[in-house]
């Protein structure tokens, strides 16, 4: 009987070190703290203007619009963030790491912010910068298929994630198209960009 007792805790506690010690709520609120700081790290890269009057704040105008499109982006990426954790029952392996990525990738948000507008928002550097979100965009999707899992036998969550999986997949062709669209006129990828950060805003756009 003792024996039988110290293997069934051996096992017990063997099984729950193959799991992260971690709850919904603290990964959200270690996100958080991520995208707190990308969001405060882009506004350290805006520099006082060298020449005086308004001619100088107009010369920064690249500077500028690369900040508040990508504000938009990271601040839609932390609401629809909130938005899918709500749901989260338990913090696999699987949802720790696609959660990771999500992370990786949005805080390259801020360099690629600081490039386009330091090479005054070129073709180039407009097309990498629309690469850097197609990426978050698929890390995004795999976050929200991680989530998933957990509701396999669960009908209703099924149709519901339906058109908001449908949503992703037509902001990643966007970004697809975005890239591409960089090279004939780099305020043709901005305006694609700009959009997709528009229908995220409200995380139930094109949905409900």
């Amino acid at each position: 009987m003792h024996t039988q007792t110290d293997e069934a805790r051996r096992g017990e506690s063997s099984g729950s070190r193959t799991e992260p010690d971690l709850s919904p709520g603290r990964l959200e609120a270690f996100s958080d703290g991520v995208f707190a700081i990308i969001i405060t790290i882009m506004v350290l890269d805006l520099k006082l203007p060298v020449q005086n009057g308004p001619a100088g704040l107009v010369n920064l105008w690249p500077v500028f619009l690369s900040y508040l499109v990508s504000y938009i982006l990271v601040a839609t990426y932390w609401i629809n963030h909130h938005h899918i954790f709500r749901q989260v029952k338990t913090v696999n392996n699987r949802i720790l790491w696609t959660n990771i990525v999500l992370l990786f990738f949005t805080s390259l948000v801020p360099y690629f912010t600081a490039y386009m507008g330091l090479k005054r928002v070129s073709s180039f550097s407009a097309a990498l910068y629309c690469v850097v979100m197609l990426l978050a965009g698929i890390s995004f999707m795999a976050l929200r298929l991680a989530i998933a899992v957990q509701f396999e036998d669960d009908p209703a969550y099924a149709i519901a994630s339906r058109p908001a999986f449908r949503k992703n997949l037509i902001a990643a062709g966007l970004y697809c198209i975005a890239i591409p669209a960089a090279f004939i006129h780099p305020a043709i990828a901005l305006g694609i960009i700009a959009f997709i950060a528009g229908s995220y805003f409200i995380p139930n756009a094109w949905i409900e």
